[in-house]
């Protein structure tokens, strides 16, 4: 994600495991979900928005739609409400906005109005397509919406100097889990001795995106495991009066030095990801 663009995240959502009711589309109400499970409260109480699109909302979103079962439409509220959550309390922060969550059914769909630009609203969204496989929803979710939180905590100025490293290795972070394909190239790297130093990544800005991304998410994991979960934030607000070296406010809040670091952070990363 570039911090300089207008915030646009491109989501997924679950396709649902059981048989679905047939969606609706409005003014018409979808029909119950199979096996006596109620109809949404949020399908049923949601209001005309824009032209075709009708709107509903959760304690922190609000969630635009054309046409949605009622379970698509409450599996989508119960992701967002717990993501928000997570991350909120690990980074004691509440945003100052309310992400819209724009729903199509398709991915080619999501592809489409990306190409034209053209959303509902005129406010930050977050692109949810209903087709995605559901093993991708929860974690992809936690991914972009990380990007909200710490957009909403540092500075526009500070975020255009940022290493791809920091927003993408901490929102991998607060995905929660690791993909079986990102621990194969760590430990490739190991096995390799090609480990790279954290230092050189933030020398080389936004190359490289997929490393950035593992090693960025390594960082986070080393800095939790040895300064707890608030050394997150803390390095958050600390970036806001240091716009020009993110790698010693990560550095700072660890209390180790660059050489020193290397050495304990490829040790911690050896021993809990090689083969």
């Amino acid at each position: 994600m570039n911090p300089l663009d207008p915030l646009l995240v491109i989501l997924v959502a679950a396709a649902v495991v059981t048989p679905r009711s047939a969606p609706a589309r409005f003014p018409g109400l979808a029909p119950g979900a199979p096996n006596g499970i109620r109809q949404s409260s949020l399908l049923g109480t949601s209001t005309p928005f824009e032209n075709e699109w009708r709107i509903t909302n959760t304690d922190h979103f609000d969630i635009t739609f054309t046409v949605i079962a009622a379970g698509d439409l409450e599996r989508i509220a119960a992701v967002a409400e717990r993501a928000y959550r997570r991350i909120s309390a690990g980074l004691k922060h509440e945003l100052s906005l309310r992400p819209l969550i724009v729903v199509y059914g398709t991915r080619a769909d999501v592809q489409r109005a990306t190409a034209a630009r053209s959303f509902p609203g005129n406010r930050e969204h977050l692109l949810w397509a209903l087709d995605t496989p559901a093993v991708q929803a929860d974690g992809d979710f936690a991914h972009e919406l990380t990007h909200v939180f710490a957009f909403d905590i540092v500075p526009v100025t500070v975020r255009r100097v940022l290493p791809s490293w920091v927003h993408e290795g901490l929102a991998e972070f607060e995905r929660g889990e690791w993909a079986a394909s990102d621990l194969g190239i760590v430990r490739d790297l190991l096995r390799e001795n090609r480990f790279p130093a954290l230092v050189t990544l933030s020398a080389e800005g936004s190359t490289n995106a997929h490393l950035q991304r593992i090693v960025g998410h390594l960082a986070f994991d080393f800095l939790v495991a040895r300064a707890g979960q608030d050394a997150v934030k803390r390095v958050l607000v600390s970036l806001r009066g240091n716009v020009t070296s993110p790698i010693d406010v990560y550095l700072t809040s660890i209390g180790l030095t660059e050489s020193q670091f290397e050495g304990e952070f490829e040790r911690y990363v050896r021993t809990r990801f090689a083969a």
